[in-house]
C-alpha cells in the first residue's frame, strides 16, 4: 500500500478495490468510494465520510457511529446485505443510499461545486 501511496502522492491516479481493509490500510485513503447492492451511498473524501454519515443518522433518528470506532467497520456493519437482516437494518440501507441520491440530486439542481450539505 505504501507504493501506491507514494504514485498517488507523485500525481499519479491509483484506484483500488479493497474488501474489509484494516483500519491502518484505511487511514491512507484520499478519498473513498462506498457502494451498497450496488449503488454508490457515499464517494468524497475518506476523512470526513464517517461525519457525513453520522449527520445523515442524525437526521434520521438512527443511532450513529460508535465513538473511537474504525470507520470500515462500522460501513461494513451498516450496509452488510445477507440473508438474516432485520428490517431495521434494511431500512438503514434505504436510508443511506436515499440520502446519497437526494444528496448528488441537490448538487446538480443548485449547478454547485459546494460542498454537499446533508438533507432530510
Amino acid at each position: 500500500m505504501t507504493v501506491l501511496q507514494d504514485l498517488a502522492q507523485q500525481g499519479i491516479t491509483v484506484i483500488c478495490s479493497i474488501h474489509q481493509p484494516s483500519s491502518e490500510i484505511s487511514a491512507m485513503f484520499q478519498n473513498l468510494i462506498l457502494l451498497c447492492e450496488g449503488q454508490t451511498v457515499y464517494a468524497g473524501n475518506a476523512k470526513t465520510s464517517l461525519e457525513y454519515f453520522n449527520k445523515v443518522t442524525a437526521a434520521h433518528n438512527l443511532s450513529p457511529a460508535p465513538v473511537d470506532s474504525n470507520p470500515v467497520d462500522i460501513y461494513m456493519k451498516w450496509m452488510y446485505v445477507g440473508s438474516e437482516i432485520s428490517k431495521a437494518h434494511t431500512d438503514r440501507i434505504a436510508i443511506l443510499k436515499a440520502a446519497w441520491k437526494n444528496q448528488i440530486e441537490l448538487q446538480i439542481s443548485n449547478n454547485s461545486d459546494s460542498k454537499l450539505e446533508i438533507i432530510q
